[in-house]
């Protein structure tokens, strides 16, 4: 900001009309470098210094233009008598400076987007309005913490947890696998039957296999045996497959 306004052309194009102090003299144009000079100089007069905030007011209230040189004019001449605030603020709650600048700014915008062009705030109310939103600004910063760790727990290998791959599921029951027998004609894929650990599952398994079943455990309390597999060659009779 204060690089804008040390260009020439905008010394001139962003004036401000103060009535003079003298009864019946002539209005004062004063550039902004003028206006900062009699609200900050070694000893400001209360009078023309009050017709000067009234008067950077009223402009900022009616400029209308793209590039709101007179709002921010009036920003800028606000500035030195809130970097007090400002600076207290970030010494007692450890904000941001430019944080803090930036929604005093942002607050006077406000205000003056809100305000009655016939009838503006006076500088005072500005002032404070801006003053109260940097003092939220910082105490609601202090609940809240900045950390990167939970961006980089997602990259640290060491904090993510091993998970043990689950173990096959087994089935009580007889697996039998009918493999492909050699020759063009034939079964084109093997073959495989679940069948369950029962005595129908038995008799199943001994007339598929052509042979005889394991006599039949009459325990009742013992436990079924796990899955096996039984793998059987498929041949060629007089009839195809």
């Amino acid at each position: 900001m204060a690089r804008y306004f040390a260009n020439p052309r905008a010394q001139e194009d962003v004036r401000l009309t103060v009535p003079s102090p003298d009864a019946g003299g002539p209005p004062l144009s004063l550039t902004p470098d003028d206006a900062l000079a009699a609200l900050y100089g070694p000893a400001p007069e209360p009078e023309p210094t009050a017709a000067i905030w009234r008067a950077a007011v009223l402009a900022a209230a009616t400029d209308t233009g793209a590039t709101g040189g007179h709002r921010l004019l009036l920003v800028w001449l606000m500035l030195p008598r809130l970097s007090p605030t400002a600076y207290r603020i970030c010494r007692r709650l450890r904000a941001d400076r430019a944080d803090i600048e930036a929604e005093m700014a942002l607050t006077l915008l406000a205000e003056l987007r809100t305000a009655d062009p016939a009838a503006p705030p006076p500088a005072e109310q500005l002032l404070k309005a801006a003053r109260g939103n940097a003092w939220r600004l910082a105490r609601t910063g202090l609940k809240e913490t900045a950390s990167a760790f939970l961006e980089n727990l997602g990259d640290d290998s060491r904090l993510t947890p091993y998970e043990e791959p689950e173990p096959p599921a087994r089935h009580n029951g007889t697996e039998v696998e009918i493999s492909r027998p050699d020759g063009p004609a034939g079964l084109r894929t093997p073959l495989r039957f679940t069948f369950p650990a029962d005595h129908l599952g038995r008799e199943a398994l001994r007339r598929l296999a052509g042979g005889s079943a394991a006599p039949e455990n009459r325990h009742p309390r013992q436990a079924p045996r796990p899955a096996s597999v039984i793998t059987a060659s498929a041949r060629r009779t007089g009839r195809h497959w």
